[in-house]
């Protein structure tokens, strides 16, 4: 059987975590050869002692390996792989604050930029990925606004995404972003939602009667997506502020006419 710590997979995905080449190559040594002095692991590794210790200084303060002082040396204990678990999963947080960083500096940007005379952006999304994607375009709105939602009867799920993507997935970014929730649904919906809604920062009504909605809705910031099904999910996103404002405007006529009650 191959051994997956001398895989260069297995290398890559380590640096990923932003782990330097050397302190993964101390790392892996550590791993197959346990306690050991920094003189055995640099040898393990193929890498002089010098380079060895700032290595292991790395991976010290990554909590991966723990050193102990002996009266023969620094001897070097690598910690569990749930160690190692908990680093991706910090690792993710990370970067998933820094695309909401630059998600959020764009906007600030904009009026530094070269003016232009704005002109509606269409993107047509198809497939299993139209559904995530249009939902995902919301979240990019700017943290502690409002999304605007309208979805059409008998459809608790938003189409075409994995089973409980709301729950597990989208509701939580949502939630972290400060992203609040003015949603207008059938009564079914309303019946299943609106015990929820305080916990999930969302506000509920029921869409007045004789509404016939043929598409999930989404308003946020300067676009609006539109996701519907056929032989398979169709999502459009209309990029464009004047058209967010137009469909933002005949959202609140209809709010304003929606029960709150159910």
């Amino acid at each position: 059987m191959n051994n997956p710590l001398e895989s260069q997979t297995t290398i890559e995905l380590f640096t990923s975590l932003g782990l330097p080449k050397n302190s993964v190559r101390c790392y892996i040594a550590a791993l197959a050869m346990g306690p050991s002095s920094v003189a055995d692991i640099a040898k393990h590794a193929g890498m002089n002692r010098v380079d060895a210790y700032g290595a292991l200084q790395r991976l010290v303060e990554a909590g991966l390996v723990d050193q102990e002082m002996t009266p023969r040396g620094r001897r070097i204990h690598p910690q569990s792989l749930e160690t190692l678990r908990h680093l991706a999963e910090n690792h993710q947080k990370r970067a998933a604050r820094l695309r909401w960083k630059i998600e959020d500096l764009i906007p600030n940007l904009l009026p530094f930029t070269a003016a232009k005379e704005e002109r509606p952006e269409v993107m047509l999304f198809e497939g299993e990925d139209a559904a995530i994607t249009i939902a995902e375009r919301s979240l990019r709105a700017k943290p502690g606004s409002t999304i605007r939602e309208i979805h059409p009867k008998a459809h608790y799920e938003v189409f075409g995404a994995p089973e409980n993507y709301d729950i597990e997935q989208y509701i939580p970014q949502r939630l972290e972003r400060n992203l609040s929730v003015m949603l207008l649904a059938p009564q079914s919906w309303y019946d299943r939602m609106h015990p929820l809604d305080k916990e999930q920062r969302r506000e509920t009504r029921v869409l007045p009667e004789g509404w016939e909605i043929a598409s999930e809705t989404f308003i946020y910031d300067d676009e609006v997506g539109l996701l519907w099904k056929h032989a398979e999910p169709i999502g459009i996103v209309i990029k464009s502020q004047k058209i967010a404002t137009l469909m933002r405007l005949l959202f609140e006529a209809v709010w304003s006419q929606a029960s709150a009650k159910g």
